[in-house]
């Protein structure tokens, strides 16, 4: 992902897992995003495996969803048959357009 600024839309968030993600039966993200009265909100964002190389996860950024400038920390999470948990948080940042 290159920069990012309040309002985009269609920016592409690439997490590399590191593990074959194509048997998995849900995948999201725990974001802690700021708002823009102050302060951080939690939300989620669904993800979905990226068909040539099933070991990264993709989410394509929807209206609303970077609607403050500042430090977005997103933390991977999925779910299969036999096992659920997270993966290691990231931190990217979102800049005020001029």
């Amino acid at each position: 992902m290159n920069k990012a600024y309040v309002g985009d839309v269609g920016t592409k968030i690439y997490i590399d897992m590191g593990i074959d993600l194509s048997d998995f039966e849900e995948l999201k993200a725990i974001v802690k995003k700021p708002k823009a009265t102050g302060g951080y909100e939690t939300v989620e964002w669904g993800f979905e495996v990226l068909p040539e190389n099933t070991k990264i996860m993709k989410h394509t950024i929807s209206r609303g969803e970077l609607d403050a400038a500042g430090a977005y920390r997103i933390q991977p999470w999925g779910k299969k048959a036999d096992w659920e948990g997270s993966g290691r948080p990231v931190t990217f940042y979102v800049f005020k357009k001029i």
